[in-house]
């Protein structure tokens, strides 16, 4: 929900319409992709961790896009994707991960600029609470 890129800007070839709104050639426009993440027309009540969200809805490139889209969509993402698969899986299978009560008290960090990219003001803590028993 939070893309590392948080807006896609592109400068306009020809003139563009968008909306009501006209655009002329050399002009810059932006996708806020956070904007379309939240948008409560796309998402029944966005800002609300729900991973099942997904479960039974395949949202289109035009509704959920944390690499960006089209021909220049992020060179990593299918590397990203299947190393975040491998990393949660190897988690999930070898350790119990809670987090401490003092930071389930902390407000969540906000985003901070790094180049094009964001991260996340402070870390965000997890303990090692044990591991699954096989």
């Amino acid at each position: 929900m939070h893309p590392a890129v948080p807006i896609v800007l592109r400068k306009l070839l020809e003139p563009q319409e968008i909306g009501e709104v006209e655009f002329s050639v050399g002009d810059i426009v932006g996708i806020a992709i956070p904007a379309i993440h939240f948008n409560p027309d796309l998402w029944p009540d966005p800002y609300r961790f729900n991973p099942d969200r997904f479960l039974d809805n395949i949202p289109t490139p035009f509704e959920y896009l944390p690499f960006g889209g089209g021909h220049r969509r992020c060179l990593g993402a299918a590397f990203a994707n299947y190393e975040l698969a491998i990393a949660i899986g190897t988690m999930l299978r070898t350790a119990v991960l809670t987090m401490p009560r003092r930071e389930q008290r902390r407000n969540l960090p906000r985003s901070v600029p790094r180049g094009i990219a964001v991260v996340p003001r402070r870390d965000i803590k997890l303990v090692v609470a044990g591991v699954p028993a096989n």
